[in-house]
């Protein structure tokens, strides 16, 4: 075991302190009980908020008038903002309370409201593709696997997906003689791990195998831009992502 100390004049021992404990906060759950009950009610209430959208038809509409005038159906799934493919449809995941009026007035700033655990019955066998980029991770894994199927069944015959995740394996701890750097690294690595809302990791043999266990075919780890819809990947994950298309074709 090795017995090192900090020389204050090659790194502020009372700043790495402050780093830690932003992290540290951030990712703890709220104290109290009233804090934890007041979590655990608005994710129920959003995610079923979500489902009753869903049940009443609203995400059909909206890709009957998208088909309308542009064609073929593709799903940015849980990727908003203004990047991507202008063609395609953006969806979130999770519909907040306020959001509501602004789903009649059409003035979400998206296109549908998806709940990808519970399965949109309106919307089987209506999509070409779908875009699933950094979200997987973010889904409690006990219910990733439902995620996957319910994307399958979505997809038309012979539809593609292109799934993005963070790739554990190049998440690496690599110690040098620089203590602050040791630090900053198991720093950052948590931040990977547990920052963001992130619920799991994925290496692509374990992707591979809830793909299949889904009902994909066809299953094809790419590279970075390449590979089906993958014009649409984004710069910033390029480093230290899986990704990986699938077919659906029956």
């Amino acid at each position: 075991m090795t017995n090192q100390t900090f020389n204050r004049t090659e790194y502020d021992t009372e700043n790495l302190l402050k780093e830690f404990n932003e992290i540290a906060n951030k990712l703890s759950p709220p104290s109290g009980l009233f804090s934890s009950l007041k979590q655990v009610m608005r994710t129920w209430m959003c995610l079923n908020l979500t489902s009753l959208i869903q049940a009443t038809g609203y995400n059909k509409r909206r890709i009957n008038q998208w088909e309308s005038q542009n064609g073929k159906i593709i799903i940015n799934l849980g990727s908003l903002g203004s990047y991507g493919n202008p063609d395609y449809l953006r969806a979130d995941l999770l519909l907040g309370v306020r959001d509501l009026p602004k789903v009649f007035s059409h003035q979400l700033g998206y296109e549908l409201v998806m709940n990808v655990t519970a399965c949109d019955h309106h919307l089987i066998n209506s999509v070409d593709g779908i875009f699933l980029s950094h979200v997987l991770e973010h889904i409690p894994p006990n219910l990733a696997l439902e995620a996957l199927k319910n994307c399958f069944a979505y997809l038309k015959k012979d539809g593609c997906l292109r799934i993005i995740v963070p790739d554990i394996a190049k998440i690496k701890l690599e110690p040098t003689d620089d203590l602050a750097n040791n630090i900053r690294n198991t720093l950052g690595i948590n931040r990977s791990f547990y920052d963001w809302g992130h619920k799991f990791m994925y290496n692509s043999d374990l992707l591979i195998v809830l793909l299949k266990q889904a009902g994909f075919s066809e299953i094809t780890e790419v590279d970075f831009r390449e590979g089906l819809l993958g014009e649409t990947d984004l710069h910033k994950y390029k480093d230290g992502s899986i990704y990986i298309t699938a077919i659906k074709d029956n």
